[in-house]
């Protein structure tokens, strides 16, 4: 099966329609931001479909948290892994399944802004979260895209950090609900978003079913989350800021002619 992709293509290369020169010049108040926010910070995914991660040629070697989050839900009331690990939540239940049962997910997460109910329709639903304080100057940044009729307006922007050996195990956003189901469902139309690496040298890529992997040369990129995604495994510490929102059609015309 092939790549679901965009407009025909596996992915798009946004670098001569976004311009990084003044989001690049945030970087060491970024850094400073991610550690003032440490307490805002997500290590890792719990809740979500066991078939949301495709291990690959990591079968037998890894095993995901997602899926060892299933595996404790589902062992008996008595057992000593479960009565030890039954009171922690979030984070804390997130690190107690990386040591108990060797749950792995090399991120962490930073949440911005995220979906509230209709914001797709409504620009003036504000889906501000706590964490924001933290990073004003990112978030006029952000906010300029819909100055430059990029968005019309912003729905979610989330940090994913990744630890020097971090491996970015391939998955797939095919209906997978976030919140009270206001991600978008599985359809043909892809999500519109926009992602920035920090890093040029990270290979992040897009893979088929069949694991022939589209390699994504550009730190700002558009691709279909639909499609299998991941990276290789990282020599430094790094991350990546995702923006979702709604694109302006002026945008999209620019983007698929």
């Amino acid at each position: 099966m092939s790549l679901f992709g965009i407009a025909g293509k596996p992915y798009i290369d946004l670098s001569d329609h976004i311009d990084l020169s003044g989001y690049d010049k945030l970087h060491p108040i970024i850094c400073k931001n991610l550690i003032e926010a440490k307490d805002h910070m997500y290590v890792g995914t719990l809740h979500a479909p066991k078939d949301f991660l495709r291990l690959g040629e990591h079968e037998g070697t890894l095993k995901t948290l997602v899926s060892v989050h299933h595996d404790f839900l589902q062992l008996p009331d008595d057992d000593p892994v479960k009565v030890n690990g039954l009171n922690f939540q979030d984070n804390d239940l997130a690190a107690y399944l990386k040591y108990a049962l060797g749950g792995y997910d090399p991120y962490s997460f930073y949440l911005l802004y995220d979906f509230k109910k209709n914001w797709r329709d409504d620009i003036n639903v504000n889906g501000e979260l706590e964490c924001i304080k933290y990073f004003p100057e990112l978030m006029s940044w952000v906010r300029s895209l819909i100055d430059k009729e990029v968005f019309s307006h912003i729905g979610r922007v989330v940090f994913f950090l990744i630890e020097h050996g971090g491996i970015s195990i391939q998955h797939a956003h095919r209906g997978f609900p976030y919140g009270d189901n206001l991600y978008p469902e599985f359809s043909e139309e892809p999500c519109e978003f926009i992602h920035i690496q920090n890093n040029a040298g990270r290979k992040f890529f897009v893979a088929d079913e069949n694991n022939n992997k589209t390699y994504i040369n550009s730190r700002v990129s558009w691709f279909n989350d639909k499609d299998w995604h991941g990276g290789d495994p990282v020599t430094q510490s790094v991350y990546a800021l995702r923006i979702d929102g709604v694109f302006t059609q002026q945008f999209k015309h620019k983007i698929c002619p």
